[in-house]
């Protein structure tokens, strides 16, 4: 069968635009579960892997989330209705009525909270780099990234600088550091800013049991990949926060990596 790679153009619930994915099939294999590729804060469709999955048979949409005039530039509020119409789109279109869901990052925070908030919609979760938390959007981390019903997400990790609503990520770390909330890690070869610090002192700061994503809710097969030199969060202790919290998942396996980092989905 020859392959098909192309737009698709899905009428979302709350914009007038239509929100643009990237479409891939091959030979479909009706054994497999149609796929949803999500990225992390870059915000962009993952063509190479979609195109890949689909050479094996695996009917699937890479879709994007924000960086985009048609959706949002910035990941701020983002209609969690977005996933649900894709699911249903590949349901509804290809032989498949099963849909699995691969995160990376960013991504594998929003492949969880899918799971936990439409427990009966996904097959499977896959999810590289994951974190058990809500987090803010991005860049600006006091500002919330998911909605749904129209209402914002209102418990996530906020940022430990300060409250303001235009604080960045970049900006929160700087000044967290200034200001001896977080360590500056001096005469060393990597980073002297480490992401990860931050991210532990938002968890500290934070506590608030409202902010972790309801994992407990979740049906589906889980499978979680984390390094152990993840140096933006601590990616192998949120996959066993997860795995004590996703009781009745189906299905859970959590393989965990030495010497390596955060992006394991590029690795």
């Amino acid at each position: 069968m020859k392959k098909i790679s192309s737009y698709i153009a899905m009428q979302n619930y709350f914009l007038d635009d239509p929100l643009l994915a990237g479409y891939f099939a091959e030979g479909e294999n009706k054994a497999c579960d149609s796929v949803i590729i999500l990225g992390g804060s870059e915000g962009r469709i993952h063509k190479k892997y979609a195109d890949l999955l689909a050479e094996k048979g695996i009917s699937t949409l890479a879709l994007g989330y924000f960086d985009s005039p048609k959706i949002s530039k910035n990941l701020e509020n983002i209609n969690l209705e977005y996933f649900v119409l894709a699911a249903n789109w590949l349901k509804q279109n290809t032989r498949s009525d099963k849909v699995a869901i691969i995160g990376y990052s960013h991504g594998a925070q929003l492949a969880l909270i899918l799971a936990s908030y439409f427990p009966d919609l996904f097959s499977k979760v896959i999810c590289f780099s994951p974190i058990s938390y809500l987090l803010g959007g991005f860049p600006y981390v006091n500002k919330p990234a998911w909605r749904l019903e129209g209402k914002s997400l209102s418990h996530f990790l906020k940022g430990v600088a300060s409250q303001d609503l235009d604080l960045t990520v970049g900006d929160d770390l700087k000044k967290s550091v200034n200001e001896n909330k977080i360590v500056f890690r001096k005469n060393t070869n990597n980073d002297p800013f480490i992401v990860k610090d931050l991210f532990d002192k938002m968890v500290l700061e934070n506590r608030d049991d409202q902010a972790e994503i309801p994992c407990s809710k979740i049906k589906a097969a889980v499978l979680l990949f984390s390094g152990r030199e993840d140096a933006i969060w601590n990616s192998s202790f949120y996959a066993l926060q997860i795995k004590e919290k996703a009781t009745s998942a189906k299905k859970f396996i959590h393989i965990d990596y030495e010497g390596v980092g955060h992006g394991i989905f590029e690795s």
